[in-house]
């Protein structure tokens, strides 16, 4: 047996889902398989076709979420004539497939140093090992994660990695003090 894995993209005005376009794709299929098992049975029309037609067997279309890639700019610039995109924003979505979204943004011609990565789970909140909570976990880099952050309640519980450090310090931000934290 032969086994083949088809992609189509499908485009639409309507305001729809990807489900409901796989939906109406399997009724056309199932549409198009019974024309063929009537055409075999009558020995009329295009038999070749219609036999191979009948032989087949299709899964339902599944709507597949793919990565994507953007180039972006500063958000505040995108109403100034003649900026250009300086960084890339991915987002690779697998929430379908293991509950997971992650998104990348680094600049287009900088280090793999510059990069910042968010990985968004529902994960296990540190504090009672029972309850399934929101989370994202910031990374220093593609693997190393730096610090999770979990949404209990009305508060953000910030549990920095191993070896991870959160050092205070103070900065003047638009002509304002203001504390902020380092994460090494």
């Amino acid at each position: 047996m032969k086994n083949f894995n088809l992609s189509i993209s499908v485009s639409t005005n309507a305001d729809v889902t990807g489900k409901q376009v796989a939906d109406i794709l399997k009724r056309l299929i199932d549409a198009g398989l019974s024309d063929a098992q009537d055409t075999v049975e009558s020995g009329e029309g295009d038999l070749a076709s219609a036999a191979l037609a009948t032989d087949l067997n299709i899964s339902a279309p599944v709507v597949i979420k793919q990565e994507t890639s953007v180039k972006v700019k500063h958000w505040g610039a995108y109403h100034v004539e003649g900026t250009v995109d300086t960084h890339q924003f991915d987002i690779a979505d697998q929430r379908e497939t293991n509950g997971q979204a992650y998104i990348t943004v680094g600049a287009l011609e900088g280090s793999d140093d510059d990069l910042l990565s968010v990985t968004m789970e529902i994960n296990t909140s540190p504090l009672n090992g029972i309850d399934h909570v929101p989370c994202a976990h910031v990374h220093f880099d593609g693997d190393s994660v730096a610090v999770s952050l979990f949404k209990i309640g009305n508060k953000i519980l910030v549990r920095p990695e191993t070896e991870v450090s959160i050092e205070p310090f103070f900065q003047n931000v638009n002509g304002f003090g203001e504390q902020l934290y380092w994460i090494d």
